[in-house]
């Protein structure tokens, strides 16, 4: 019985090393894209945000963890249609009002689904399209 336990042990402390080198790979991989990324899960809120997209929302990463999505994009996000639907885009252009005044932004979304089809989480691909115009400008 010892050593079934002792090898249970060991079996754990090994999955745990793995965990964490999975996590900082994952933290490392997200940092490093070049553009703004977003996570939220299948209630809207911000699981992951890069550091390009916290400069694009005028957030900072540690700020939009856990907020709702919508607390950070004050207009309907298109993300919320993918949650809804599960049905992924790519490279539509959205106009989003942020605390940094509107934005124009080219946006990719990917559903990822539970084995029974529902939505768990989207991922979300951001970057800056042209400015938007002013009001009143031509």
């Amino acid at each position: 019985m010892e050593g079934a336990e002792h090898d249970r042990c060991a079996e754990a402390a090994r999955l745990r090393r793995e965990l964490d080198l999975a996590r900082r790979l994952q933290a490392a991989i997200v940092s490093a894209i070049f553009s703004g990324f977003l996570v939220v899960d299948r209630t809207g809120r911000v699981m992951e945000l890069n550091p390009l997209g916290g400069k694009t929302l005028g957030v900072t990463p540690q700020e939009a963890i856990g907020r709702p999505v919508t607390a950070l994009v004050r207009s309907r996000p298109g993300i919320s249609a993918a949650l809804e639907t599960g049905k992924a885009w790519s490279d539509r252009e959205f106009l989003v009002e942020t605390s940094q005044g509107p934005r124009r932004l080219m946006t990719t979304a990917v559903p990822v689904k539970a084995a029974d089809g529902s939505v768990l989480a989207v991922t979300s691909g951001r970057r800056s399209s042209a400015p938007w115009p002013a009001r009143g400008a031509t």
